[in-house]
C-alpha cells in the first residue's frame, strides 16, 4: 500500500491510497478453470490453502474484500495465487461506510454471500469465507454450485433448508465416479455455505477441518501441474484472442459502412 499525493490544476492537493503489485504473467485464475477444465482434487486443496493464507492476512490488516471471485485471482510466474482488485474492499475502522453497502445500489454475484443479497451483512469476515467455498467448489468442478446464494434460487434453497442430500444428488448426477464428492468433502462446503454468517466455519476451524488437513501439493509440484496445462492454456489464450478481435471487427461494421456510403465520390 502506498500513499500518492496529487496536485490539481487549481492546487488543491489529493491523497490517495494505491496498491502496487506485481506483474503476474500467467492471467487469472478463471482463465484456468475456464481454460483447461477443473483441478484435481489435492491441487483445488492446495490453491485453497494459498487462498485461505491471504485472506487470513487481510483480514488481520483490517480489511475486508467483499469481492474475492476467479476473475480476481492472478496467477504468478511461479504459479502462485494473487488476490487483487480490491476495488469493493473495506477497512474494519470504517465500519459506517460497510454499513452502507446494505443500502446503496450494489448487486450481488454468484460469489457474494446470502446477506449481501439480502443487505443485511455484519459478520464481514464470514463475506470472504463464503467466496471461498464458491471458489473451490468451482475448481473442483468447473462449473458454479448455484446462481446465486439467495432464497429464489432452487440449488441455494436446498443449502438454506438443510436438504444437502438433494443438492449432492442433482450435482453427482454429471460426474463420471460414484464418490466424487466425498463426505468429508461435502462437509466442508456445506459449513462453508451456510446460510447463517454466525455458524459459518471461521478461519480457525477451517484449519482444523479433516478435509482441509489432507495432503497438500508442495510449491514445486503445483508448479508441475500448472505446467502440465500450460499448452492447453496458451492455446485458450489464443482462441480468447481471436474472438475479442472478431468481436470489435464486428462492432465496427457499422461504422465502417457508414463511413463507406456516407463518402463523397469524386469522378
Amino acid at each position: 500500500m502506498k500513499q500518492i499525493k496529487s496536485i490539481k490544476k487549481s492546487g488543491k492537493q489529493v491523497c490517495f491510497d494505491c496498491i502496487l503489485l506485481e506483474y503476474c504473467e500467467n492471467g487469472s485464475l478463471f482463465e484456468w478453470i475456464e481454460g483447461t477444465g477443473p483441478f484435481s482434487e489435492i491441487l483445488a486443496r492446495s490453491i485453497f490453502h494459498q487462498l485461505l493464507q491471504s485472506v487470513e492476512f487481510i483480514h488481520s490488516q483490517g480489511v475486508f474484500h467483499f469481492d474475492i471471485k476467479p476473475e480476481n485471482i492472478l496467477v504468478s510466474r511461479n504459479y502462485q495465487i494473487k488476490i487483487t482488485d480490491f476495488g469493493l474492499a473495506q477497512n474494519v475502522s470504517d465500519i459506517e461506510r460497510i454499513l452502507k453497502m446494505n443500502n446503496i445500489n450494489f448487486k450481488p454475484t454468484v460469489y457474494h454471500a446470502p446477506e449481501l443479497h439480502e443487505y443485511n451483512a455484519k459478520d464481514f469476515a464470514a463475506v470472504d469465507i463464503f467466496s471461498l467455498g464458491v471458489i473451490l467448489f468451482i475448481l473442483l468442478t468447473g462449473h458454479l454450485p448455484f446462481k446465486e446464494a439467495s432464497p429464489e434460487n432452487h440449488h441455494y434453497e436446498l443449502i438454506k433448508n438443510n436438504q444437502y442430500s438433494q443438492f449432492w444428488k442433482i450435482h453427482q448426477k454429471n460426474k463420471g465416479q460414484k464418490s466424487f464428492f466425498s463426505e468429508e468433502l461435502k462437509d466442508f462446503l456445506q459449513q462453508l455455505f451456510e446460510f447463517t454468517p454466525e455458524k459459518r466455519l471461521k478461519t480457525e476451524q477451517i484449519q482444523q477441518h479433516a478435509w482441509y488437513n489432507k495432503n497438500v501439493l508442495s510449491t514445486k509440484e503445483i508448479y508441475e501441474e500448472f505446467e502440465k496445462r500450460k499448452q492447453e492454456f496458451l492455446h485458450y489464450k489464443e482462441e480468447m484472442l481471436i474472438e475479442k478481435n472478431y468481436q470489435k471487427i464486428e462492432k465496427l461494421k457499422p461504422d465502417i459502412f457508414n463511413q463507406i456510403t456516407l463518402k463523397p465520390t469524386y469522378w
